[in-house]
């Protein structure tokens, strides 16, 4: 099967054009890996789009599910609009119900790798016919990428064990039963408020949204159990991936010094687990199994990770 770095070797050299996706922190790190890679095989990664060159669309958990898009849309824009422009989308996960994604490459005539980052996704991509110079593969996150990079190794220096970090998502991928709320103000209003007044509301938000799920009563009580050594630790229950909120040096800074990591949010556990932190990632009951499956298919093995799914208290 085709791997990521086989695919970027084709690259080698040249200069593409970059859909980096964004999103939230956790896409940052996804950025970060693509980037790692991409500069050890000397390719250049540009914004600007011309005839026939080659595109290479970031890895996401955004572009091919239904649940952000509901027509697909991004994904269609470059599928349909640019049938000459080779493309490669690397490890991303897929969830679709009312959309046939094998129709959007119909009418390519340039070669088209898409890459799922877990067998639902890969399985997904399967059920779906693609013309013949559409390739179908599966690889990791890239942000697993980061594995030996200097970012990782430099903050490996700065690891201590100072609290328990605790990170439950209320967006739509919410997995806690919390129902996805945001700023209850009209949109002129909230775009005319202070940058930090804006995020002050918003941490005030995640407050009392925490306070109403049982998910730090559910982690504490965990851990409790299978870590009694951090009884006595303070506990930061914040949703840190949430970049209106918090800022990346918060959001590294709260899994660095973390003595265990309880979370929702699938790139909290994967830096963590990249730190070797203790670190739980918890699937309850999300929309789709991202969690579960990047769980399984590239964290398994790590004996500092562990699962837990909506059946564990």
């Amino acid at each position: 099967m085709l791997t990521v770095v086989d695919a970027l070797d084709e690259l080698r050299g040249k200069t593409v054009f970059f859909e980096p996706v964004g999103g939230n922190w956790g896409d940052v790190l996804i950025e970060m890996g693509t980037r790692q890679v991409c500069a050890r095989l000397g390719i250049k990664l540009d914004d600007k789009l011309a005839a026939g060159k080659n595109i290479l669309i970031n890895g996401s958990g955004s572009f091919g599910v239904e649940l952000y898009h509901k027509k697909l849309e991004r994904l269609r824009y470059y599928a349909e609009n640019f049938p000459d422009n080779p493309i490669v989308m690397l490890p991303s996960s897929f969830d679709f119900q009312g959309n046939r994604v094998g129709e959007l490459f119909q009418t390519r005539r340039a070669a088209t790798v898409l890459f799922a980052r877990e067998l639902y996704s890969f399985a997904k991509l399967q059920t779906q016919t693609f013309p013949p110079n559409v390739n179908l593969s599966l690889d990791h996150d890239m942000a697993f990428h980061l594995r030996d990079s200097d970012f990782v190794r430099a903050l490996r220096t700065r690891c201590r064990a100072e609290h328990v970090l605790l990170v439950e998502r209320f967006d739509l991928e919410t997995s806690t039963g919390a129902q996805p709320s945001y700023i209850p103000i009209a949109l002129k209003i909230k775009n005319l408020l202070p940058p930090p007044v804006a995020n002050s509301i918003r941490r005030w938000l995640h407050k009392k949204r925490t306070a109403r799920t049982n998910f730090t009563a559910m982690a504490l009580s965990r851990l409790d159990k299978e870590m009694p050594q951090c009884r006595s630790l303070p506990v930061l229950a914040r949703d840190i991936s949430a970049p209106g909120a918090f800022t990346f040096e918060t959001f590294v800074d709260a899994i660095v010094c973390a003595a265990a990591v309880v979370t929702t949010r699938l790139h909290v556990g994967i830096l963590a687990a990249l730190l070797d932190k203790p670190t739980y990632l918890y699937a309850g009951n999300a929309p789709y199994p991202k969690i579960k499956s990047v769980y399984e298919y590239s964290m398994a093995e790590m004996q500092h990770v562990r699962l837990w799914d909506e059946n564990v208290s």
